[in-house]
């Protein structure tokens, strides 16, 4: 292997002869059509063949028929017609029929306790103070029964474990 690197090259290697261009084209299509292509293609076309050609090929050329296709304009509007009249009926049914509003003091007791038990897992803390107005509540509504401090002693002494740790002012 050489070891010059090829693009240091300055000769190619690779000669013409002085004028092989020149001519070129004309001597390329002379060789071949003397080799290849023959004088006579075989093949002669009758005299006024193409000037009557278009008379005779409408002649033989038959008016296609044409199939009228099922409309399916009918289907379609008979599709509409039957779905605006249920649209109708069930709108005029449901202006007209007395709905009961359905409020609190309708509600069972027992569907709220449902609700809140089983179905009302996905509120927290923050989405139920975001509902009630701060300003309106006081504790005096938080707390329905009042005790008596000797009460709350006796309830604390009896069942909370770190009553030591509270500190009660008087």
């Amino acid at each position: 292997m050489s070891k010059k690197p090829s693009h240091n090259i300055k000769e190619e290697g690779f000669e013409i002869p002085d004028g092989y261009f020149e001519g070129f084209e004309e001597r390329l299509f002379a060789k071949m059509s003397k080799e290849r292509l023959p004088e006579e293609s075989g093949l002669k076309v009758p005299e006024d063949y193409f000037e009557d050609l278009t008379k005779r090929l409408m002649q033989q050329i038959e008016e296609p028929k044409v199939v009228q296709l099922s409309s399916r304009k009918k289907y379609y509007y008979a599709i509409t017609a039957v779905a605006a009249s249920l649209v109708i009926f069930f709108g005029v049914r449901a202006f007209f029929t007395d709905h009961q509003m359905v409020t609190f003091d309708n509600l069972a007791l027992e569907e709220l306790e449902h609700y809140f038990e089983n179905e009302a897992h996905q509120l927290d803390s923050y989405d139920i103070a975001e509902v009630f107005d701060t300003d309106e509540l006081s504790m005096t509504d938080m707390i329905t029964e009042s005790y008596s401090d000797e009460e709350l002693i006796n309830y604390l002494n009896e069942e909370v474990d770190i009553y030591d740790t509270i500190v009660f002012e008087n």
